[in-house]
């Protein structure tokens, strides 16, 4: 079955003894001998970033984001909001105040992220019991 596949391999780099590139490398060379398809990889600092490397990645090539903040804001600055991965809608709010690309989510103040993620649920504290 082909589709997209991701791995966290943080845990397996100290096995393989390799950075995450070659540990992708191994990995795009291994399918290519076992199954003879051509795989790409994205490879960066979280998650998120190593999603949108791979989304823009042809068969058969990798791209790397370092882990530099230097390399993440030029990575992610001029990309588009909807390419967040599993945003819904509301790249389509943001983009009605004027916040069209990652790097424009990431340029507003906390205040107002902080905003946005409480409106949609996310990084809420937890919640605590009042006290007796």
């Amino acid at each position: 079955m082909l589709g997209r596949y991701d791995l966290d391999l943080t845990g397996a780099l100290r096995c393989w003894d390799r950075d995450p590139e070659g540990a992708a490398a191994v990995i795009r060379l291994r399918v290519l001998a076992l199954y003879g398809v051509q795989s790409s990889a994205g490879v960066g600092p979280s998650r998120v970033i190593a999603g949108m490397a791979a989304a823009v990645t042809p068969p058969g090539a990798a791209t790397i984001v370092g882990n530099t903040p230097i390399d993440v804001a030029a990575f992610r600055g001029s990309r588009c909001a909807f390419a967040l991965p599993a945003w819904g809608r509301l790249p389509r709010v943001l983009t009605r105040y004027g916040i069209n690309t990652v790097g424009d989510i990431a340029d507003t103040p906390l205040a107002a992220r902080s905003a946005t993620q409480a409106g949609s649920g996310r990084g809420l504290p937890p919640a605590k019991p009042a006290a007796p």
